[in-house]
């Protein structure tokens, strides 16, 4: 387990120094939206499932489909949307061609 990260900064340094397998992310991290962390996890291929006592409206539209956890949630909650997560990125990564 990696974390957690209380700042955007933990969590690109985490990012940086770490191999990451699914990452959950708050919308909201101490007052700062966490999209630029999540823009730098999609491109490396990284699952996110966002957890928010709302709706994920005020995400990018890129990101308004990934899995949404809302708060308060249950431990079987949050494990269900991680394999979802982790689910549904390899179903993406198997249908890519080969290079």
């Amino acid at each position: 387990m990696i974390g957690p990260a209380y700042s955007l900064g933990q969590g690109f340094n985490c990012l940086r120094y770490d191999r990451i397998d699914c990452a959950l992310l708050d919308v909201n991290l101490h007052d700062e939206l966490v999209f630029t962390l999540a823009d730098a996890l999609a491109e490396r291929g990284v699952p996110i499932v966002f957890l928010s006592a709302h709706s994920l409206d005020i995400a990018p539209p890129h990101h308004r489909e990934r899995c949404l956890v809302h708060k308060p949630y249950s431990t079987y909650g949050l494990i269900r949307a991680i394999k979802a997560a982790v689910g549904d990125s390899r179903t993406r990564g198997a249908r890519q061609p080969a290079a």
